[in-house]
C-alpha cells in the first residue's frame, strides 16, 4: 500500500529566508524534491504543509500553479499543521520530509515506507540514530502517534519540531530505525545556509543527466569529484 508524502515548507527560515522557492537553473529548490518524490514507488500522493503567515502565500501560489495540494496551519504549531494535512489524506500514516532536502534519494523513501508496512510501528526513521547524510532524512509516521504527540505534550519545542517527543520516549512508541551501510552522518546535503545552497546549486550545475537519475551514491561521487584534492 502506498502512503502520502507531506513536505514541510516555509519561507521564514531563520538562517536562509525564502530558500524553498529560490531558483537553481530557473527552478525553485522545492521543485527538485517534488521531482524526486514523484519517482518514488511507495507514495500515493504529494502535498505541501505550510503556514498561514503572509510570507507563505508564495508557497501557496507555487502549489496552485503546480496543481499540488497545499495545506496551511499555524507557523510554530507544526504538529497540528501536519496532523490536519495527514487527516485530510484519509491514510493511517504518511511520509514526513522537509523542503530543505532537494536531492532526496527516492530509494531511501521507498525503503522507509516498505519497512513501515512490513511491521507494526509508530514511526520508521533513519535519524535515530542518524547514519545517512543530512538532507537524506525520512520519517514515516502513523497518524495515531502524531495525535498522541499533540495531546501528550504542551512543550513548544516538541510541537514545532514534531518528532523529538517520540524519540525522547522510546518506551512509549514503537520506533524502527534503519541505517546506511556506512556512517555518512557528517555529510551535509540539506540546505540550511547560504553555503549549503551554493553547494546544492554547484552540484546541480555539474549534472549531465536529469537530477532525479542521480542516486545517493551518484551524488556522493559527484561531490567527491568536485572536492579539492586536499579535501578528499
Amino acid at each position: 500500500m502506498a502512503l502520502p508524502a507531506l513536505i514541510q515548507a516555509r519561507m521564514s527560515s531563520r538562517r536562509l529566508p525564502g530558500k524553498v522557492l529560490r531558483a537553481v537553473r530557473g527552478r525553485p529548490m522545492i521543485s527538485y524534491l517534488i521531482d524526486r518524490l514523484e519517482r518514488c514507488q511507495a507514495l500515493s500522493s504529494i502535498a505541501v504543509a505550510t503556514s498561514t503567515e503572509p510570507s507563505d502565500d508564495a508557497i501557496f501560489r507555487f502549489c496552485t500553479d503546480q496543481k499540488l495540494k497545499c495545506v496551511r496551519g499555524e507557523l510554530d504549531k507544526v504538529v497540528q499543521r501536519l496532523l490536519g494535512a495527514a487527516e485530510q489524506t484519509g491514510a493511517g500514516a504518511f511520509l514526513r520530509i522537509s523542503a530543505d532536502s532537494p536531492l532526496m534519494d527516492p530509494k531511501v523513501v521507498d525503503e522507509a515506507v516498505r519497512l513501515f508496512e512490513a511491521g507494526e510501528f509508530d514511526i520508521v526513521t533513519n535519524v535515530f540514530p542518524r547514519s545517512f547524510p543530512k538532507g537524506q532524512s525520512v520519517e514515516v509516521i502513523s497518524v495515531a502517534s502524531l495525535r498522541r504527540v499533540s495531546t501528550e505534550t504542551s512543550n513548544a519545542y516538541d510541537l514545532e519540531h514534531v518528532t523529538p517527543f517520540i524519540y525522547g520516549n522510546p518506551a512509549k512508541f514503537r520506533i524502527r530505525n534503519f541505517s546506511c551501510q556506512k556512517d555518512l552522518s557528517a555529510i551535509q546535503m540539506s540546505v540550511d545556509s547560504e553555503s549549503d545552497f551554493q553547494a546544492f546549486a554547484s552540484l546541480v550545475g555539474r549534472m549531465t543527466k536529469p537530477h532525479w537519475q542521480y542516486s545517493l551514491d551518484d551524488l556522493l561521487a559527484l561531490r567527491e569529484d568536485a572536492a579539492p584534492q586536499g579535501a578528499r
